[in-house]
């Protein structure tokens, strides 16, 4: 569990994201309860207290998607409470402040991943509220570069958070996290025909998905990072925010704790 704040954490995300054994990592988590950032560890992340950076120039919804660059730059998919649509934040991990890019094209995103950037332009995939894969870019991400059904799910599968795993290819590369009641499974979806591979369960089992939101992040080694957080939104904002669990898991045996 994660002490420190009223938690809630709906997002979460490691800098130094490819691996580079000269350089330390940092976790971050974003909140719902309070609309703001935190990094997590004091020092270890393993320890769950949670220091305050940066808040949020919107109040997010459950629908929220973090990651972060190998640049170590931050971005943040939000749905604000009032709206039907999720913006696209630029968050930095050194100062804590963010802003507020541009609104993502289509129903809300609950989940992005950052691609290796281009040379002018960041590309991202992302998770819809409808089990779509979603392509755009920075250049414009109130248009879409595609939106494509998920297939090969189990089915009753919601998937709850995405992300990519270093060394991976287009077909293996982007690793998802889906629930089912309290069975987790995580697959490889395919960038290009968004056909999702053979699934490897979680153990142990998860959280009732009907009162918790998840985060994920995948580190160098390839290991998932799991947030589960408690909490209701209305249009009116947190209606109750307690505690979150986090853990982690492989993405190759779905093994954790």
């Amino acid at each position: 569990t994660i002490n420190g704040q009223v938690a809630n954490a709906v997002g979460c995300a490691y800098t130094n994201p490819i691996g580079d054994t000269a350089t330390s990592t940092q976790l971050f988590v974003v909140t719902g309860a309070t609309n703001r950032v935190y990094r997590q560890g004091n020092p270890n992340p393993n320890d769950g207290v949670l220091i305050e950076v940066g808040q949020l120039p919107l109040d997010t919804a459950s629908n929220v998607g973090f990651d972060i660059s190998p640049a170590n730059v931050g971005y943040i998919a939000s749905q604000k409470l009032s709206d039907n649509f999720s913006n696209l934040l630029r968050f930095d991990p050194a100062g804590g402040g963010s802003a507020i890019i541009s609104a993502i094209a289509g129903t809300p995103v609950k989940s992005i991943a950052v691609d290796l950037p281009g040379p002018a332009v960041t590309h991202f995939a992302g998770i819809d509220s409808s089990n779509r894969l979603v392509k755009f870019d920075s250049s414009d991400p109130t248009v879409l570069l595609s939106s494509t059904l998920i297939t090969g799910l189990v089915a009753g599968d919601t998937i709850v958070g995405c992300d990519f795993a270093p060394g991976g290819d287009a077909a293996t590369g982007l690793k998802v996290l889906a629930v089912n009641g309290t069975a987790g499974r995580i697959y490889s979806v395919n960038l290009d025909t968004a056909v999702a591979g053979a699934p490897v369960a979680v153990n142990p089992a998860l959280v009732d998905p009907t009162t918790f939101t998840y985060g994920v992040d995948v580190d160098a080694a390839g290991n998932m990072h799991i947030t589960a957080a408690t909490g209701t939104f209305s249009a009116l904002g947190i209606v109750s925010a307690q505690s979150t669990q986090n853990w982690t898991v492989s993405t190759t045996t779905g093994a954790g704790g």
